[in-house]
């Protein structure tokens, strides 16, 4: 082979020819080593084998130690591979270099092809070269209204979208730019007589309401109490009844019946105060009803008291 792939004085061709110091080993104990190294990197089966060589006579000449035999085998051998080493060196540097260059233009080679199969497409993605172009979307028109040439639907208008009601059969629409009619001016059917004025309009859907016409029935509940107001929308808790002290905010039936029971006890409530600590209200509460309530004079003493001193019969 020429020299044209490395030179073997550069640093990079005594790097790659590192493995030649194992042979400097003292009694060539890695001579094996190198020469396996090399046959392996650049596949060369002749320097393999040498390498397994110099293992088979570096084992047999231990094994011959006792004699003088064993100790030439060592020199000799250590010697040769130094040799060795320095001789098929310039072979394995153009080796080195001539298998580079074949897996450099293996991989451009795959990168051609592989460019070759690929095209590029919009926003950065490969696609097929054979892909045919995505169609560009068609903006359909608004629903009712004339389709272009070659969109025609069999009834010549686009068909709605899903889940829209279509209009009834003879609905034409307004032309474009018509102003609604305004709610209050229904014009009456066709054939009919026009409502009575001051008449109130039937609801949405033209129903009319059967809750104007039909009887509250006996299972019905009946419509809530309004609590009396006394003195401008203020009540009187002294006098007031059971419902009307329930229809306070924050009072409820539960604790109008407990109201009722200590009204009677109590003859009365003397104040805002003397009622909260009686009925032991929360200060949200009694912050709501305090503008709603008043306590009219009323003796306290309790309903059911005995009277005091003797009886006289007359």
């Amino acid at each position: 082979m020429s020299q044209k792939y490395t030179n073997p004085s550069q640093p990079s061709g005594i790097a790659a020819s590192w493995w030649v110091a194992a042979t400097f080993v003292p009694l060539g104990l890695t001579s094996f080593v190198a020469f396996l190294y090399a046959g392996v990197r650049v596949k060369n089966h002749v320097w393999r084998n040498f390498g397994f060589m110099y293992l088979g006579l570096l084992i047999g000449a231990f094994m011959m130690s006792g004699s003088g035999v064993g100790a030439s085998i060592v020199f000799t051998m250590w010697i040769v591979s130094i040799i060795h080493a320095f001789t098929i060196r310039q072979d394995y540097l153009v080796q080195l270099a001539a298998i580079k260059e074949m897996e450099q233009q293996r991989s451009q080679q795959m990168w051609q092809e592989s460019q070759s199969h690929f095209n590029a497409a919009p926003y950065g993605r490969a696609l097929p070269h054979n892909m045919p172009p995505v169609p560009r979307t068609v903006e359909l028109p608004p629903y009712n209204m004339p389709a272009p040439e070659g969109m025609s639907s069999p009834q010549g208008t686009v068909p709605p979208p899903f889940g829209s009601v279509p209009p009834p059969v003879g609905h034409v629409p307004p032309p474009l730019g018509s102003m609604p009619p305004p709610l209050g001016n229904v014009p009456p059917p066709s054939g009919g007589m026009p409502p009575p004025q001051g008449a109130v309009p039937p609801p949405f859907g033209g129903m009319p309401s059967s809750m104007d016409n039909e009887p509250p029935s006996s299972g019905t509940m009946p419509p809530p109490l309004k609590r009396p107001l006394l003195e401008g929308d203020i009540m009187d808790i002294n006098t007031a009844s059971e419902a009307q002290i329930a229809s306070l905010p924050g009072i409820g039936t539960i604790l109008a019946k407990r109201v009722m029971m200590k009204r009677e006890e109590l003859g009365g409530f003397k104040s805002l105060e003397h009622f909260s600590d009686v009925m032991g209200l929360k200060k949200y509460t009694l912050d709501r009803i305090a503008p709603l309530v008043v306590f009219s004079h009323k003796s306290n003493d309790p309903i059911n008291s005995p009277t005091s001193g003797r009886i006289i019969d007359y």
